[in-house]
């Protein structure tokens, strides 16, 4: 423990960083948390034994820290991604930006990921992602197929349109195997 604050007290050196603690693990009854009602996953949750399809959410213990939603301040949090399907009933995006022509797959994917970051809780509805509070909290920004993946001035946009919102968390995901190599291959 001794060591770990000491690590602390550097990290709070850093011109980067803004602050920095211990976090502890502690034992906990499966009655702990709460868990949404969203029908996708209803009978499922067990932070204790993380398994299934929402494993994921269960070994980061989300379902723990849910319990304290009232308590935690709204963050807005941007998705660099393929499309978007802006009108999905669990997924709500206070903004999307370059969302081009759809294309099914692409958009399945980046809708999938805005749900794993900030599907709405207990609306009856899909899923849960892990940061569901404050409605509208996600802003996509999406790619146009392949052509600019690659493109420093398509990141560069990319970013200023999320830091100029104010967005904390920046998640890339792009939905293929390897889209720079794509790019570099084709020329």
């Amino acid at each position: 423990y001794d060591e770990l604050e000491e690590l602390v007290e550097k990290l709070k050196q850093e011109e980067l960083v803004e602050d920095a603690s211990i976090q502890s693990i502690m034992e906990m009854e499966t009655s702990d948390f709460t868990t949404p009602n969203d029908t996708r996953w209803v009978n499922e949750w067990d932070e204790l034994n993380p398994d299934g399809e929402n494993w994921g959410i269960e070994a980061i213990r989300a379902p723990y820290t849910w319990q304290y939603k009232e308590d935690m301040t709204p963050i807005k949090m941007g998705l660099i991604d393929c499309m978007f399907n802006t009108e999905h009933e669990d997924v709500k995006f206070a903004e999307t930006f370059y969302n081009p022509s759809k294309d099914k797959i692409t958009e399945d994917h980046g809708t999938h990921v805005a749900g794993t970051m900030a599907a709405t809780y207990d609306n009856n509805r899909g899923i849960t992602g892990v940061y569901p509070f404050g409605e509208n909290n996600i802003y996509g920004v999406a790619i146009d197929g392949t052509s600019n993946k690659s493109c420093l001035f398509f990141w560069k946009s990319a970013f200023a349109e999320l830091i100029v919102r104010n967005v904390k968390v920046i998640n890339v995901s792009l939905g293929y195997e390897d889209a720079f190599a794509y790019n570099a291959a084709s020329g």
